[in-house]
């Protein structure tokens, strides 16, 4: 019995009612409060969870725990504890009414439901969000790459190196030009003066001198080049030697992000690994991701999220089910009418005795009102000044006030030796009376009037 009170209190059900209901109903009372006891726990058990994946700390999430289980479990005890077992009334309104407490229900399981089924899941939501994290690497990799690439061509360097080597190119195509020339002009030097080309004659001559002048100039153009395209590969050479050097320098710092872009990420997998990383509405967008690519995982969480709404909604359908049946109900529904009725009769006795209370108070405030006023006239009727004799009234009254408060304190603190004879007290006593009579009221047949 004392395991069973609880699980009556749980259910809403009226202890003193229930003892006196057969066995089998009192089991089935308790079957309905220990359903809302095991909705109360799975709650806990979700609200520490959720709060623990928000702030990390065992201590938070297991006072929030409590609190959301205690919360729910007094939602489920207020939705079962507020249906109406005496049905006595339409069948359609009680199950209007029982609707509103199914569609709650209802949401509570859902509540309930999401966090459980986040710890359920742990597992492949970790492997998703750790994915994230390397394909979240890839892209940063990727856009570093990126970046290096741009200002690697940025440089002001490459367009030095780009105008130098198309202006050694230039060179070097005239350098060939011009050592061709040179080898066309000896060969042309070698005939005249040899006699066999040109004029004929051996030995030289003007003709020979002129063309060996055209040989030397030719010659003297080509060392000119070849040495502006020494200088020009030299050049090149140290604008490429430079744009190594930056590159360098742009690859390290390169390198250097994605290290430490790769140590970050080892560390959140990790740290999903152990579930210290990922809010909650990250897991929860994981999860509905999972079950949009499977269509297991979308049945599994739909099976799982069916199980606590049929947990949640048992209770509810088991006080439906036996609405308006039972020793219960129809107890509960006799209680509630003598109630009523009761609350209706003492409301009744109340408005009674206002009533007559209001009455008393309007026959003394009459009388009184007619006690002055027979008085006014007969001050008048004697000719006394009526204000004189108003004042003399109250100085009266303050000193029978005075009066009457020095033989109080004398009865509280009496003399050493007073003598109180009989005759005093019977004088006190029709002092009394005659204060009684100085009031001028008297009750006639139960009624207050003055006196005549």
């Amino acid at each position: 019995m004392g395991v069973s009170r609880y699980f009556y209190f749980l259910a809403g059900t009226s202890e003193g009612v229930i003892q006196d209901c057969p066995e089998s109903e009192r089991n089935y009372h308790t079957a309905i409060g220990g359903f809302v006891l095991i909705t109360a726990i799975a709650a806990s058990m979700s609200g520490g969870y959720a709060l623990y994946t928000i702030f990390h700390s065992a201590p938070i999430a297991l006072v929030f725990g409590i609190f959301w289980g205690l919360t729910i479990g007094a939602i489920d005890r207020f939705i079962v504890m507020t249906l109406d077992l005496t049905m006595h009334g339409s069948r359609a309104r009680g199950l209007i009414t029982a609707s509103a407490r199914l569609i709650l229900a209802v949401f509570v399981a859902f509540v309930i439901a999401r966090p459980l089924e986040l710890r359920i899941f742990a597992p492949e939501i970790n492997a998703r969000l750790q994915g994230e994290v390397l394909q979240q690497l890839d892209d940063s990799v990727s856009q570093i790459a990126v970046e290096l690439e741009r200002r690697q061509l940025a440089y002001e360097g490459n367009d030095r190196l780009v105008e130098e080597r198309v202006r050694y190119d230039a060179l070097a195509a005239e350098h060939i030009a011009c050592r061709l020339e040179e080898g066309q002009l000896r060969d042309a030097v070698h005939g005249e003066c040899d006699g066999t080309r040109g004029t004929g004659r051996v030995g030289v001559g003007p003709i020979c001198r002129l063309k060996s002048a055209d040989l030397q100039e030719v010659k003297d153009r080509c060392a000119s080049l070849h040495e502006r395209l020494i200088a020009s590969e030299a050049l090149i050479a140290s604008v490429t030697e430079d744009n190594d050097r930056v590159f360098g320098e742009l690859r390290a710092e390169a390198e250097a992000q994605i290290a430490a872009l790769q140590r970050d990420s080892q560390e959140r997998i990790e740290a999903i690994a152990e579930g210290r990383e990922g809010s909650l509405l990250t897991r929860l967008d994981a999860l509905h991701g999972l079950a949009a690519q499977s269509s297991g995982m979308w049945w599994a969480l739909w099976f799982i999220t069916l199980l606590f709404i049929l947990i949640e909604v048992l209770p509810v359908g088991l006080k439906l089910m036996v609405a308006g049946q039972g020793t219960y109900g129809r107890r509960v529904y006799l209680d509630e009418r003598e109630s009523a009725k009761r609350h209706r009769i003492e409301r009744k006795l109340r408005e009674r005795e206002r009533i007559k209370h209001r009455t008393v108070l309007t026959e003394i405030t009459e009388a009184v009102r007619e006690q002055q006023r027979e008085r006014l006239l007969k001050t008048i009727s004697s000719g006394v000044d009526v204000v004189a004799h108003d004042a003399n009234l109250e100085l009266r009254r303050r000193t029978e006030v005075r009066s009457q408060d020095l033989t109080e304190a004398r009865t509280v603190f009496p003399p050493e030796e007073t003598v109180l004879s009989t005759d005093d007290d019977d004088d006190e006593d029709q002092g009394g009376a005659s204060g009684d009579d100085d009031s001028g009221i008297v009750r006639v047949s139960g009624r207050l009037v003055p006196r005549r």
